[in-house]
């Protein structure tokens, strides 16, 4: 079992939090261990629960790696890692803070692709729920005070989590 964590590193501007859905969908390059095959874009949702072909246990994403082989990737919580939902704010300006964390059995989380929409919320309490992330900046303006909003130059690392 290896946990991997998504860490992200944005920069802010008149944005006071960014918010991670709890029911995203997190798209992710994956590599199959022992083949070396990565498959690009796989989609994995905590919502989303399947049975783990011959096993009792259940996972939010299985791989079918060959006639009788599989990978599988579960989304957990690490207390005072990770949670739920997530929420990145001024204090994490600067720093990669983990997101999100995956227990990958036989596979290896290589690359993350914002997809899907998130939330950004200003210091004067403007929310805006449809921030994209896709190209790595967002950008806005708060309507109350003409303002520009933005989270820019997103960065992200994909780290092994060791207790």
């Amino acid at each position: 079992m290896v946990v991997q964590l998504l860490k992200v590193l944005p920069e802010f501007d008149n944005v006071e939090s960014l918010e991670f859905p709890s029911d995203h969908q997190w798209c992710v390059d994956v590599e199959v261990q022992g083949s070396g095959e990565i498959r690009e874009s796989v989609r994995i949702s905590r919502v989303e629960e399947v049975e783990v072909p011959s096993s009792r246990g259940t996972a939010n994403l299985i791989l079918k790696v060959d006639k009788n082989q599989y990978a599988s990737i579960s989304i957990i919580d690490i207390p005072k890692v990770t949670t739920n939902i997530i929420s990145m704010d001024q204090a994490d300006s600067g720093k990669y803070t983990a997101v999100v964390a995956f227990d990958c059995r036989g596979c290896e989380i290589k690359s993350w692709r914002p997809t899907g929409f998130y939330s950004a919320k200003t210091p004067n309490g403007t929310e805006f729920d449809e921030v994209d992330l896709q190209t790595g900046d967002w950008y806005d303006v708060e309507v109350d005070t003409n303002l520009p909003v933005g989270v820019l130059s997103v960065k992200h690392a994909i780290e092994q989590f060791r207790k």
